[in-house]
This record gives C-alpha cells, sequence and structure tokens, in this order.
C-alpha cells in the first residue's frame, strides 16, 4: 500500500514540477492554462475527498499489516542471532538489533495514527448525530399546483364578476343621476 504521506508529497513535487516548467515557457492559450489549472484543483478535491478519516484507516490497515510482518520477521532474526549466541556459535557484537526496533516503531506509529484516525471519525459521526437532534428540519410544504383546467375556471368566474361588478356601478350610476334630474325638476 502506498503512505499517503508520500502520495500527497509525490502530488506536491509534480505540482511544483508542472509549474517550473509553466513559467519556463509562456503559455500558447491562456484558456488552456486556466483550464490545466482547474483539472488539477478538481483532482486535489478528489484526493482530498478520498483522504477521509475511514480511508485513511483502511490505508493504514494494509501498512501496518506489513509493518507487523516485518517486525515479526526482524524480531525472529534477533531471537535466532541471540540463541547463536548463547550457544557460543558468535559474538555478542555481531547481533544487530536497530532494524527490529525501527520496524516496531514504525508499527506503533501506524497503530497510533489508525487510532486517531478512528477516534476522528468517531467524533465526526457523534458530532452529526447531535447535530441531526437538534436541528429542526424545515419542512417545506408543498406547493399547490393548480391544473390548468381550473386555472381557466378561476379566470372565468373572475371576469364575470367584474362584469357583475361594472353593471352594478354603471346601474348604480344611472340610478343617482336620475334620481338628481328629477330632484332638480321638481324644485
Amino acid at each position: 500500500m502506498n503512505n499517503p504521506m508520500l502520495t500527497s508529497q509525490m502530488a506536491q513535487t509534480q505540482q511544483q514540477q508542472q509549474q517550473a516548467m509553466m513559467q519556463q515557457r509562456p503559455p500558447q492559450n491562456l484558456q488552456q492554462t486556466q483550464d490545466q489549472q482547474q483539472q488539477h484543483q478538481q483532482q486535489q478535491q478528489q484526493q482530498e475527498f478520498k483522504l477521509d478519516s475511514i480511508s485513511r484507516v483502511k490505508n493504514h490497515y494494509g501498512q501496518m499489516k506489513d509493518a507487523l510482518m516485518e517486525s515479526l520477521s526482524y524480531g525472529a532474526t534477533n531471537l535466532t542471532g541471540n540463541n547463536q549466541v548463547d550457544q557460543g556459535n558468535r559474538n555478542a557484537g555481531e547481533v544487530q538489533h536497530a532494524r527490529f526496533e525501527e520496524s516496531i516503531e514504525k508499527f506503533y506509529t501506524l497503530c497510533d495514527q489508525m487510532e486517531l484516525n478512528l477516534r476522528t471519525a468517531i467524533d465526526s459521526q457523534l458530532q452529526a448525530k447531535a447535530s441531526q437532534l437538534n436541528t429542526n428540519l424545515i419542512s417545506i410544504p408543498p406547493v399547490e399546483v393548480q391544473k390548468y383546467a381550473h386555472y381557466l375556471s378561476t379566470i372565468r368566474n373572475q371576469v364575470v364578476f367584474a362584469k357583475d361588478i361594472h353593471t352594478a356601478l354603471v346601474d348604480a350610476a344611472a340610478m343617482t343621476t336620475s334620481v338628481i334630474t328629477t330632484m332638480d325638476t321638481s324644485n
């Protein structure tokens, strides 16, 4: 499995090399350069998305397994060497323990990283759960959609009502003028 630190370092190195190459030669097309930058940003976002806590744990699992196997191998070699020293077949100065110590340190480092990532994942899950419990969900009532036939009948009713009001106002105006004219003629 690839080490995420090495992967990110390699990605940064590639990015720096691309930037250096772009600075050395003038861009032929500004749009092409912008497209390349957008693609690079999208790739970085995808890499960041892939490196969430659970993905890191999965990545570290394979590395941890390899480191444990390496540590056990070096441990077995050390035990064999110590056995040979005890039997007098070898001198004590000939046995090297540095590789075992380095491999076990690598194993413990990976275990610590996995523990931190698992704790982070648990904390984020607990926070998301608390957020869902304590946040009111705003329910939007469904918008009542009026069918076209119903819309037409509503408009027809409104037109009829407007005509009735107009007729009533015209009749009232006519009655008012007739009352006024009869009053004027009677005086």
